[in-house]
């Protein structure tokens, strides 16, 4: 049986919308023993890494709800 090791995103804004959503996701994916890796991003399981991962989780919700918001009410 093979192990999955990592799970690889093309950007982290395809990964969550939320940064609720991509920690909890994250958390979930480290308690079975599996890393989550950016293509285009520098994010990994160092300390800067894990700084990036949080600034662009961040953006990431924030270019959501700006996105939205300028849409105008649905």
């Amino acid at each position: 049986m093979m192990r999955l090791h990592f799970v690889v995103v093309f950007n982290l804004t395809r990964f969550a919308r939320d940064k609720y959503d991509h920690f909890a996701l994250r958390s979930h994916l480290q308690s079975l023993g599996i890393s989550l890796r950016s293509a285009t991003e520098p994010v990994d399981d160092t300390s800067t890494g894990k700084l990036m991962e949080g600034v662009l989780a961040a953006f990431a919700q924030f270019d959501n709800d700006f996105a939205r918001t300028a849409r105008g009410p649905a």
